[in-house]
């Protein structure tokens, strides 16, 4: 994880070596409003009704509205979401009670997918960001995927992760040790290397959010550019894609 970009955007920096232990499937597309509608069972606001046809990604939805405000928010300590979040009505509609966001490690391995960097020189051709996309957030798979076939990635709407967001945890470790990240250890970038425990942040309770949307600019739209939010604020340009982790 990270980017061996030494400036001054929040990214995962430099470079660290963590292992995921268990196969996931991730989305290759962000949850569209339609599917939302669907699972919810409800109609929502549009704030470009008249681009509108159900394929936007699904926006101003907070993390805790994901998977719910009680048992939800329990993650890492244990997986439960509430019966009645998007989450709950997901999982008793498929049957696959791990379906969930990502992780951040899970997350930024999909986006690479296999490399090291996101060549800023490619971002148009895959991502809507405040250069082209106009304003708004544009149907999902209109532009070109990753080399794994997943699209916007990056761009259109930033994606919440599982994770605590943990900045300035304690913790210190040796920045070559590699980690094992089995439910969002995430190293963290200021001029050396943390890892912070399974616990929000001293005062603070911020999730993780990755990828950049439709009003980032270029600096920011990058596989291992970090942002974050308190779990029950809503965004016009935040959404979600599924993550789905095989038990072995």
């Amino acid at each position: 994880m990270g980017s061996a970009k030494n400036d001054d955007i929040c990214r995962v920096n430099p470079p660290r070596k963590v292992t995921l232990p268990n196969d996931f499937y991730i989305g290759v597309f962000p949850i569209t409003r339609r599917q939302y509608e669907i699972i919810g069972e409800f109609t929502l606001d549009s704030k470009w009704k008249e681009k509108d046809d159900g394929k936007q990604p699904v926006y101003d939805v907070p993390y805790d509205e994901i998977r719910g405000y009680i048992d939800g928010c329990g993650w890492p300590e244990y997986a439960d979401v509430d019966h009645d979040s998007f989450m709950g009505a997901l999982r008793v509609r498929s049957g696959i009670m791990n379906l969930d966001l990502p992780t951040a490690a899970q997350w930024e391995y999909a986006c690479k997918a296999g490399t090291d960097e996101m060549e800023d020189d490619d971002l148009k051709e895959i991502a809507w960001f405040d250069e082209n996309s106009g304003g708004r957030v544009h149907p999902v798979g209109l532009l070109r995927p990753n080399k794994w076939g997943l699209y916007d990635m990056l761009g259109n709407v930033c994606e919440w992760c599982l994770d605590w967001y943990g900045c300035g945890q304690t913790g210190i470790e040796d920045e070559n040790e590699p980690v094992t990240a089995p439910a969002g250890v995430m190293p963290v970038f200021q001029n050396r290397r943390m890892i912070f425990p399974f616990m929000a942040p001293s005062g603070g309770n911020a999730r993780e959010i990755r990828g950049g949307g439709w009003n980032t600019d270029a600096g920011n739209c990058h596989a291992s550019s970090r942002a974050s939010s308190g779990p029950s604020r809503r965004y016009d340009f935040v959404g979600f894609r599924l993550a789905f982790t095989l038990d072995t």
